[in-house]
C-alpha cells in the first residue's frame, strides 16, 4: 500500500507543480504592431476635412519590430527610425496607442491612435481636435 500511496504522492506533486507554471510564464504578449509592415495609402482631416489617396510612388512605408520603428518617406527615401510603446488609448473602445520616441515629419505627431487594425489594414489618428488620420495596408 506503501509504494502507491508514494506514487501517487508523486503524481500529484508533479502535476500541480506543472500547472502553476503555465499560468505564469513570465512571457510578456508581443505588442499588436510587432513585425508587420505598412504602406500608406490616404490620409483625411484637418481644418477641411479633405481626403488624399497617394499615389503608389508617394506612399510612405512604415514597419514595426517588437520595440522598434522605421518609416519612409517616399519619394525622398528619408528614413526615420526609433523605439515605440504602446498603450491603452483613454476614450477609445478598443483602441490603443501608440507613442514614438521622435517626431515622424509626415505624421506630424509622435502619439497616435490606433483606431484600426486588422491583418490587411491600419488606421492611426492624431489625438486630438482636427487632427489627421493615415490609412495604411499591410505589405505582404
Amino acid at each position: 500500500m506503501k509504494p502507491y500511496l508514494f506514487v501517487l504522492t508523486v503524481i500529484l506533486g508533479v502535476t500541480v507543480a506543472s500547472c502553476s507554471k503555465r499560468k505564469d510564464c513570465g512571457c510578456a504578449p508581443p505588442p499588436p504592431l510587432a513585425n508587420t509592415q505598412w504602406k500608406m495609402v490616404q490620409y483625411s482631416g484637418g481644418y477641411s476635412g479633405a481626403t488624399v489617396d497617394l499615389p503608389t510612388a508617394q506612399q510612405h512605408r512604415l514597419s514595426f519590430g517588437f520595440s522598434n520603428y522605421t518609416f519612409v518617406n517616399n519619394p525622398s527615401g528619408v528614413q526615420t527610425s526609433g523605439n515605440y510603446s504602446s498603450e491603452p488609448a483613454p476614450g477609445y473602445e478598443n483602441g490603443f496607442m501608440i507613442k514614438l520616441d521622435k517626431q515622424v515629419p509626415v505624421l506630424g505627431a509622435s502619439e497616435l491612435v490606433v483606431l484600426k487594425n486588422r491583418n490587411d489594414s491600419l488606421v492611426l489618428a492624431h489625438n486630438m481636435a482636427d487632427g489627421y488620420s493615415y490609412t495604411l495596408t499591410r505589405v505582404r
